[in-house]
């Protein structure tokens, strides 16, 4: 394997307080960097930045030389510098990206193992021995410091190298993921890979190894294939599908593996793009084939048959995995040390019941892991399963996280994140692979946050409220204590509430959730911030606050005209038995939605009627559902949320953080579901009876009150309706599922209609 030590020292070796090193003298250099005779390109860079921030800084940039000066101080960068000064550093720094600072009487020494360890001292000494930030990226805004004549080297003699070998992110900042600029604002951070072939810049010492995915339609084209070979695609209701966002590949299709691996080598391998890892991933859709082969029984190594209805994830693991192994054979035989990186993700997340070829490594995406919690929280028990699990299959692997995808609300995701990175540092995970929003906001409100998780992840034992302070001081300076008084307010009402995040979460509706939950809330924000602003003494400071201020503003305009729309509902109290049918008179005095909209395009009906009425009876909340244009008998699929079916999420207490909310469900044919938030089992004994009539059909729930821990006669209450036949998925008011911020406030009258 191509792979160093999994679990990398984090050194920091004292500091020498006596030496010290004159760079500038009143705007002059009195310093040249030296590089060796045949410098690497990355050596080179190193040089370049350095002589560049030091230009920025002072006014004046150094030269960059081949010999040393014998009139200055020589700053040298390079290993084969270090190779007979300071071999223990070389050693302690082997197999990493890590760096060391040196300082002797011939000067100064900048060098790693590695040439990118270079690159990273170079904007270590920076940060140790000036005061510049690299706070953000957003243009204009990306440096702050202190201009000075004078610059003086005084932290110095130390060596560190990090924790998770491959500290990568895919970027999202409105161009594409990890263009240059991109690229170099996360290389001053010191992460060290890309993610797609296009991204790897070699100048930066980054690997040449793409983990790109959802790209099996690519090697496999439909405009090519389809006509001739429809059997290498799905069967979905009756029909061969295109791949890509709605279905993947056959898996069983006889030749479609080899034939796939070798369009793969012809057109990526082969292309002109070195790697010594390129990524097959299955596409961002849960479509998998129905056709009679796919349904059919799988035997495994050592005789054991998997049938389809003993555990589904497992078979349709299963099934991809075997595929995979047979494009990865082909593979091998041409290009025997190249590496097949694949995504754990939708059907292919089950770690397979089948040995995998030994080119194929494997990233694991936790997509639904709640991000208030760490993998050890309550309800996070099966993306935690499934990180073990993996981590006894294979002798090494990645993690595809989704630290970022909500960033424009600054959710204080770092003290989670921290404690996710000291678990996986103890397992075979070489690469943990993020993305990241820095655009729509999030590269002003929640830049703080990247700043730190990038420092967590070249050491996640740091002190969090120490890098904070770092941050908040160096970014806004005398304005430091009041930004600092806002984020604590967004930390701590993110973390006081029970109520569950993921990569969805909407910023305007958590904007209403936590910070406008009171007015004493939203007026401490508004003054820290309009504190801020007016004590700033830096101009880039004073842009990056008066920036977060009006983002807040915006936010909380838009959460107040959301919130009036989603005025608290009153849900009647109805003592009459007649409820409890369908027909029942009782229904004509409990509340009545309609407002149900398409989940995807929020602003549009469906023009598909439902409705939903709701009372209670002091002991049980009653449901009455009805669904108009479905025409049965309906296709009968094998997942719950595939078939013709309402779901009803309910947030009782959003102090509670193990139980963010609960989720019910129930098919045309009466059959149920129910699980706290993401798929954490849970039962209730609560009951539903369906009617079903020519073109539509109806239903009544009974959810029993006990057990639900309802707080003070109110709750949180959201519905979704899906039906395969139109194709739709109707939501209350167009608001997103799975997210207490989204849903509707409830509150159960104690008067008798």
């Amino acid at each position: 394997m191509r792979f160093p030590l999994l679990l990398l020292l984090f050194v920091f070796c004292t500091f020498s307080l006596a030496a010290q090193m004159t760079v500038t003298r009143n705007g002059i250099p009195e310093a040249v960097i030296v590089l060796p005779e045949k410098a690497t390109l990355t050596e080179l860079f190193a040089a370049e930045q350095l002589s560049y921030w030091v230009k920025e800084i002072t006014g004046c940039a150094l030269d960059i030389a081949h010999t040393p000066s014998r009139t200055k101080n020589n700053i040298h960068i390079g290993r084969s510098f270090a190779e007979s000064k300071y071999p223990d550093d070389l050693h302690f720094l082997k197999d990493s990206e890590g760096f060391a600072v040196r300082m002797d009487n011939d000067g100064l020494y900048l060098f790693g193992a590695r040439p990118a360890g270079c690159v990273f001292a170079v904007y270590d000494l920076l940060e140790k021995n000036t005061d510049i930030i690299w706070p953000t990226l957003a243009a204009g805004m990306d440096r702050i410091f202190t201009p000075v004549r004078d610059l003086t080297i005084r932290r110095a003699n130390y060596a560190e190298k990090p924790v998770i070998q491959e500290r990568a992110w895919g970027i999202n900042n409105g161009y594409y993921y990890n263009d240059p600029r991109t690229e170099y604002f996360c290389l001053r951070l010191k992460t060290n890979a890309a993610n797609a072939k296009e991204a790897p810049r070699k100048r930066f010492g980054f690997t040449d190894d793409d983990y790109e995915c959802h790209n099996l339609h690519r090697y496999l084209p439909w405009e090519k294939y389809g006509s001739e070979h429809p059997e290498y695609y799905c069967l979905i209701d009756g029909k061969r599908a295109k791949p890509g966002y709605h279905a993947n590949l056959c898996f069983t299709a006889p030749g479609s593996a080899e034939e796939f691996a070798g369009n793969f080598i012809r057109e990526r391998l082969e292309s002109g793009l070195e790697c010594g890892i390129a990524g097959i991933g299955v596409e961002d859709s849960n479509g998998t084939c129905s056709c009679k082969e796919c349904l059919a029984p799988i035997r495994l190594p050592g005789g054991r048959i998997l049938t389809k209805e003993e555990n589904e994830a497992e078979f349709r693991s299963a099934q991809y995995y075997m595929w995979l192994n047979r494009a990865a054979r082909e593979i091998k035989k041409k290009h025997p040390r190249v590496r097949i990186a694949t995504i754990a993700y939708m059907f292919a997340t089950t770690p397979p019941p089948v040995p995998l070829e030994d080119n194929i490594i494997v990233v694991y995406c936790p997509i639904n892991k709640n991000l208030k919690q760490d993998f050890h929280g309550s309800t996070n028990k099966i993306p935690l399963e499934t990180l073990k699990a993996w981590n006894r299959l294979c002798s090494s692997f990645a993690v595809y996280e989704y630290y970022g995808c909500a960033a424009d609300y600054p959710r204080p995701v770092s003290y989670i994140i921290q404690k996710d990175l000291q678990l996986m540092r103890t397992m075979k995970i070489y690469r943990i692979y993020s993305e990241w929003i820095l655009k729509n906001n999030a590269e002003y409100i929640s830049a703080m946050e990247f700043w730190i998780v990038c420092r967590l992840l070249w050491n996640p034992d740091q002190d969090i409220e120490a890098l904070r302070e770092e941050y908040l001081r160096k970014t806004f300076r005398a304005a430091a204590d009041e930004m600092k008084k806002f984020y604590d307010i967004v930390r701590d009402t993110w973390y006081a509430d029970g109520a569950s995040s993921y990569y969805y979460d909407n910023a305007v509706k958590s904007t209403g959730y936590y910070l406008l939950k009171d007015p004493e809330t939203e007026k401490a924000c508004r003054n820290a911030l309009n504190a801020a602003v007016a004590k700033a003494d830096h101009p880039i400071s004073k842009r990056l606050a008066s920036k977060i201020l009006s983002i807040f503003e915006s936010y909380v305009e838009k959460a107040k005209k959301s919130m009036i729309k989603t005025a608290k509902v009153t849900i009647p109290l109805i003592a009459d038995l007649s409820i409890a049918s369908v027909e029942g008179g009782a229904w004509a005095n409990a509340v009545e939605i309609t407002d149900f909209y398409n989940l995807a395009v929020p602003s549009k009906k469906t023009g598909v009627p439902v409705s939903v009425r709701v009372a209670h009876d002091g002991e049980n909340i009653w449901f009455k559902f009805h669904a108009e244009g479905v025409r049965f008998p309906v296709e009968k699929s094998s997942g719950m949320f595939s078939r013709e079916h309402w779901e009803i999420f309910l947030q009782t207490d959003r102090a509670n953080a193990s139980i963010p909310y609960y989720h019910l469900a129930f098919d045309s044919d009466g059959e149920k579901y129910n699980a706290i938030a993401f798929g954490i089992k849970w039962t209730h004994p609560w009951k539903v009876a369906v009617r079903k009539n020519a073109d539509s059909w109806d239903a009544v729930a009974m959810v029993p009150m006990k057990g639900l821990n309802i707080r003070g006669n109110s709750a949180k209450l959201h519905f979704l309706h899906h039906s395969k036949q139109n194709k739709t998925n109707e939501v209350w008011k167009g608001n997103q599922v799975h997210e207490p911020g989204a849903m509707t406030d409830i509150f159960f009258a104690k008067e008798k209609e």
